[in-house]
């Protein structure tokens, strides 16, 4: 999994997953850019689907000419962070609840290392949300 996250590239031209569509399923055609290359996915406009083209996509029904390991490999990399985010939660809800107030001393460090510790799952819910986005190469499927 490691050597998944150390090639995860999501935006670039070379890794985007050719998928075939038809035209009139997108809703925001203004969204299609000739290259991602060089732009971060979070920066890059979404594609959204007409009601008609998730009802005909729901059926696994998009086709995919390419991407599907990276797909799967993808499902697996973000359920995991999924997985260990909601771990982390749970231990910062418990460090939360043992919470102790400022020391004598004019120190806080234990709410400081919760403040640590929210931070790194806060990092951890940005990377969830950028890797479960793929640049994709469209093709009309025609009539």
């Amino acid at each position: 999994m490691e050597g998944f996250k150390e090639s995860l590239d999501n935006s670039t031209d070379g890794t985007a997953i050719d998928i075939v569509i038809k035209k009139e399923w997108i809703k925001n055609p203004s969204a299609i850019v000739p290259t991602v290359e060089g732009a971060s996915i979070l920066s890059v406009e979404r594609i959204e689907f007409t009601d008609k083209g998730k009802e005909v996509i729901l059926d696994n029904n998009l086709w995919m000419l390419s991407g599907n390991h990276w797909r799967a490999t993808l499902l697996q990399y973000v359920v995991t962070k999924e997985k260990q985010l909601e771990d982390m939660k749970k231990v910062a809800a418990k460090m939360e609840a043992s919470e102790k107030p400022e020391e004598e001393d004019g120190t806080d460090e234990g709410n400081q290392e919760l403040d640590r510790f929210n931070k790194v799952c806060k990092r951890m819910e940005e990377e969830i949300e950028a890797s479960s986005m793929w640049a994709v190469r469209l093709y009309n499927r025609g009539v």
